[in-house]
């Protein structure tokens, strides 16, 4: 996905090129252009951890700074437009101007339906910054000549020319996200359509009219398509400049616009946190059992790679929410599920700690994830733990008759079969309709080769009206009990309804293929 760039500047400054009183009434060459603007033209970048550096043999974590995108600065005390993507998700932020220099920046203010960022350059040192003078949008025709400033690829300080192809109004656009790849939709305020080539790097970054003055915000493009690229109209930023005072929202002492900074921040860094979980999600299954060192598949190691750069950005951002916001509860969950599904039980466990110490009282949020752990704890085979979460959520609702269920199910899976066949009888006494403890109670007594008992329980459930599924167990249970009582039309009759389920597990698939052999082998 493409970083875009922007210039822009307060309508009401003085005009960085307007010197000595001239009023320009000419149209400026490209060479003006850039030489009148390019002092209020900056760079954004941002400082990251652990950067995987594939620049030399092998690949190594660093900490560094990168660049995300361009802006320009639109007012003296260093206040810079550019795109919101371009910021998203960052916390520590760096404007550089054409001298070169780096100045911590910080997030002021969004408006992320407009994909519009603004931030305040924060070390100033009192000194006023050249700015650029704002256009009006709202006067530009088809044909007009454009040029869009910015750092396509990072190369800085690119111009290129092009004319207003169209001017779109509420413009519907879905795109991918440039890290995650995640579907983003936008519907914008006015977009201007341009032929001046943009590239990633020029998100954010100025679309300046003949007389110098920008007039919009270059922001995307769409890629393979020829050249349709678009900015957001400049009259928006001039709109948000003159709703927003920015004096206050500088004021660290006003609680309310920290409020709303902080906010600010945690809604882009949990929306980014979500794309990175969303990420690690769809492929983690496909290579978190193969060691990447040992296999040969190129697209397997890559996968992996990504995976778990995936896994460690959705992990940063999710902290830095449960930093800004410790006492919002979903951070912590989303956080908490990602490890699970990454089997990352240290770091699960740890983290359950911290929610109950943190949400102690709140325990209707405790037991949203405790479901959740104890059925994690019987993957990693920890049945005691698991056993003694679904006991702590009982004793908050004894009604639930799921959590009867799944502390039988972890006797069984614990080998305590006795145990087991207690808790599932106590579970039929209570609701005699939850037939998947009669068909656990047939498959425990079916292995203990008790098969009259087992048949009782396997076909009580097999000839209710009220029972719709086609177990496998109780299937194959049924069927392999008709094998060893030589009932070869029967057993035949269970191997034809499991051979039409559809089976994707091995252990099943495995049980349909014994069933068969028993079946095949009877005289």
């Amino acid at each position: 996905m493409l970083k875009f760039s922007v210039l822009i500047s307060l309508f009401f400054y003085l005009p960085l090129f307007a010197q000595n009183n001239q009023i320009l009434t000419r149209d400026l060459t490209p060479e003006e252009i850039m030489e009148r603007n390019k002092p209020a033209i900056v760079s954004i970048w941002y400082f990251t951890r652990d950067f995987y550096d594939y620049s030399k043999w092998g690949s190594t974590n660093k900490d560094t700074v990168l660049l995300s995108g361009s802006g320009f600065i639109f007012a003296p005390e260093g206040l810079v437009a550019t795109n919101f993507h371009v910021v998203a998700g960052y916390d520590s932020l760096f404007v550089k101007t054409s001298t070169g220099k780096f100045y911590n920046a910080t997030l002021l203010y969004i408006e992320e339906k407009n994909d519009i960022a603004i931030l305040k350059i924060t070390d100033n040192e009192e000194v006023d910054f050249p700015f650029v003078k704002l256009g009006n949008s709202d006067d530009l025709k088809t044909g007009n000549n454009v040029y869009a400033i910015g750092s396509p690829l990072g190369f800085e300080y690119t111009l290129s020319q092009g004319i207003v192809a169209a001017i779109r109004e509420n413009e519907k656009v879905t795109f991918n996200d440039p890290d995650t790849w995640a579907v983003t939709e936008n519907i914008f305020d006015k977009v201007i359509q341009i032929t001046a080539a943009i590239s990633p790097g020029n998100s954010g970054g100025a679309l300046i009219n003949s007389k110098g003055e920008v007039v919009g915000i270059t922001t995307y493009s769409y890629g393979f398509y020829g050249n349709l690229n678009f900015a957001i109209a400049i009259n928006t930023l001039k709109r948000i400049i003159s709703q927003i005072d920015f004096k206050k929202l500088e004021d660290i002492e006003d609680e309310e616009s920290l409020k709303r900074k902080i906010d600010n921040i945690y809604t882009t860094n949990l929306k980014v946190a979500r794309s990175y979980k969303s990420k690690t999600s769809y492929s983690w299954y496909t290579s978190k059992e193969l060691d990447s060192l040992m296999h040969t598949d190129t697209l397997i190691i890559h996968k992996d790679s990504l995976n778990r750069i995936y896994f460690k950005k959705a992990e940063q951002f999710y902290t830095i929410c449960i930093d800004l916001k410790p006492d919002v509860f979903t951070p912590y969950k989303e956080l908490f599920e990602l490890y699970i599904y990454t089997e990352n039980y240290p770091k699960a466990e740890a983290l359950y700690k911290r929610i109950k110490s943190q949400f102690e009282t709140a325990d209707s949020l405790i037991n949203t994830i405790s479901y959740t752990f104890a059925d994690a704890y019987i993957s990693n085979k920890e049945y005691e733990k698991a056993i003694a979460l679904y006991e702590r959520l009982l004793s908050f609702d004894t009604s639930n008759y799921g959590i009867y269920y799944n502390i039988a199910r972890a006797f069984e899976k614990w080998g305590k079969q006795d145990r087991a066949i207690s808790e599932y009888k106590k579970l039929i006494r209570r609701d005699s309709s939850y037939y998947e403890a009669y068909i656990r109670l047939g498959v425990i007594y079916y292995s203990k080769k008790k098969y009259d008992d087992a048949k009782y329980y396997l076909k009580y459930v097999r000839n209710k009206d009220d029972f719709y599924g086609t177990d496998v167990d109780l299937l194959y249970c049924l069927g392999m009990i008709a094998v060893q009582e030589d009932r070869k039309t029967e057993a035949l009759l269970y191997l034809i309804d499991l051979k039409y389920k559809y089976l994707y597990e091995k252990s099943d698939i495995e049980k349909r293929k014994e069933l068969e052999r028993a079946v095949l082998s009877m005289d």
